[in-house]
């Protein structure tokens, strides 16, 4: 039966100016609703030859089109144009960590003497750091880098009576050997550096590409076929031209990446799979998801769902942004299209594309990039102001609506009717929403971040107490319990022979062939032997620690619980 639209009481206006930056947008998918991306103006291209380059001034030229290494430095033009190769390994977090001793081994070796750092595992990469930082309680959060070398593929032994590791890598003459401290740190590190030593080296050839099942500003996406294993994957490419437009762009793919990383494990969230990049781009391929995304799920259910359907959604929806922001991030694109659902039809959340990391950390940082879809953007980004944890709670109140009414609160086809609209136009809501449905949007939709639900000193968390979710057993929620009200899915062949997508909305989508480029000069095995921060030249387009394998990962936490 069809419902009757009653207001609630309108804001007060707001908005004294018009939205400042670039209107120029990316038309997104679907017909009962007008939604698009942002798309920021970038650089253009830099020209980031190093001093150690060997090319005069008149001779270099854009990063997109030329390979080249440059010096590994803090003080070359790569790293005051903000493209540092060392963010992403900076962000992963440490394995195993202690004081240890270096030396070379080797025929031509034999004279090395050993070397003091405050070594960390980080991946399969163990990052050497200046040990007076840390010496002495000098600890520093950042403490500088001064080398590194990876460990997969090594040959490793133990020698001197299990106090030192000798470690080999095949086609290298010469040799790593590590002492430490104590048995304890010697025990500690022993296991995992095995580990590493067996992770696999991914590539493209690894997998057979069978259809394109999206396309974004920043990569495709495409479902895939392990071939060692024979499940189906989807795997995302991003073109290095892209990634290096922009210090924006660079910074929004290293978090990407480096979120993925840290949630593996957690329920509501596209696990990671394998990590790996060419010279011409990056590769990360993650589980995929047979009930597509919810975007696709309203579509072909009607357009919205019940009260019930979207407290559960939310739920579960929430417990994901709660762990986002616990690591120092926000998300800043929470829509339908980038919720994906299991044949359970529980929540997913994917694309981390504009997911960044807050310097200071999640209460105390903030940022002021525009971005995302304009029909879901914060009034504090709107007016080009800082903001911080606030805009995932504000468009987790444009999200709920949308779900329940299949559009957003303030729906327009340009952002200046959405400021309009927002300036104007009361919420709408159906006649028979609830009471508690109608106080949990308004209070996340409250113009002013201080006084927005969620953005109190307990962050999210203060949603779980909220009396729309008066009845939800939240530990439940977080064990991905069946329960009446999960979304009901159906395997049924969509447009394509995939079910629950449609296909011919990518069939002008076309996987670009990189194996040509795979040489392996952009792996992360390369770094062998110690690579000098101040010393070594490296490929500019090479982003260490971007390797990941989720059997290494799992080896790993397993460790770690035994």
């Amino acid at each position: 039966m069809a419902t009757r639209d009653r207001p609630r009481a309108g804001p007060g206006n707001v908005y004294n100016r018009s939205f400042v930056g670039s209107k120029s947008f990316a038309g997104r998918r679907g017909d009962n609703t007008e939604e698009a991306s942002w798309k920021l103006r970038g650089s253009g291209g830099s020209k980031l030859f190093g001093r150690r380059s060997g090319l005069r001034k008149s001779q270099r030229v854009d990063v997109s089109e030329e390979r080249f290494t440059s010096g590994f430095q803090y003080s070359d033009p790569i790293f005051h144009k903000g493209y540092d190769p060392l963010r992403l390994i900076e962000g992963v977090r440490p394995l195993v960590s202690s004081t240890i001793y270096v030396k070379k081994g080797g025929l031509k070796l034999l004279g090395s003497s050993w070397e003091k750092f405050h070594g960390q595992l980080r991946g399969s990469t163990v990052v050497l750091l200046d040990h007076s930082f840390t010496d002495l309680g000098g600890f520093s959060q950042n403490p500088p880098i001064v080398g590194m070398f990876n460990v997969a593929g090594c040959e490793i032994s133990t020698k001197s009576a299990g106090e030192c590791l000798v470690l080999k890598k095949p086609g290298h003459s010469a040799a790593l050997h590590l002492r430490f401290d104590s048995c304890i740190a010697f025990n500690e590190w022993e296991p995992f550096l095995g580990a590493a030593a067996r992770q696999r080296r991914v590539t493209l050839r690894d997998f057979e590409v069978l259809h394109a099942i999206g396309k974004g500003a920043s990569g495709k996406v495409f479902l895939v076929r392990d071939k060692r294993t024979g499940e189906k994957l989807a795997l995302k490419s991003i073109d290095k031209a892209t990634l290096f437009k922009s210090r924006s762009a660079y910074r929004h793919a290293v978090d990407e990446r480096l979120m993925l990383e840290l949630s593996i494990g957690q329920p509501f969230f596209t696990q990671l799979r394998y990590a790996f990049q060419t010279y011409h781009k990056v590769y990360f391929v993650t589980e995929f998801c047979e009930g597509g995304d919810l975007f696709y799920y309203l579509r072909t259910h009607g357009g919205c769902l019940k009260e019930a359907q979207a407290r559960r959604l939310a739920a579960e929806t929430i417990l994901a942004l709660e762990f986002i922001h616990s690591q120092g991030f926000i998300y800043r694109d929470l829509k339908p299209e980038n919720v994906l659902l299991d044949k359970d039809g529980h929540v997913k959340l994917a694309d981390f594309g504009l997911c960044k990391k807050l310097d200071g950390g999640g209460d105390a940082g903030l940022t002021t990039t525009i971005c995302g879809t304009h029909t879901y953007a914060a009034p504090e980004m709107l007016i080009v102001r800082q903001y911080g944890l606030s805009i995932d709670l504000w468009t987790l109140g444009v999200f709920v609506y949308h779900t329940l009414r299949g559009r957003t609160p303030y729906d327009a086809k340009d952002i200046d009717t959405v400021v309009q609209r927002m300036n104007n136009d009361p919420i709408r809501f159906p006649r028979d929403a609830s009471l508690e449905l109608i106080s949990l949007i308004t209070s996340l939709l409250e113009r002013k971040p201080e006084n927005r639900l969620g953005c109190g000193i307990t962050g999210v968390s203060e949603l779980k107490l909220h009396p729309f979710f008066k009845d939800v057993d939240w530990k439940n929620v977080d064990g991905r319990r069946t329960h009446a009200d999960n979304l009901k899915m159906t395997m049924t062949p969509g447009f394509g022979g995939v079910p629950n997508f449609d296909l011919s909305e990518w069939k002008n989508v076309n996987f670009d062939e990189d194996e040509l480029f795979d040489d392996g000069r952009c792996d992360d095995m390369q770094l062998w032997p110690i690579q000098r921060v101040a010393r070594h030249s490296i490929m500019d387009f090479y982003l260490v620690g971007y390797s990941f394998d989720y059997e290494y990962a799992r080896a790993c936490s397993r460790l770690k619980d035994g």
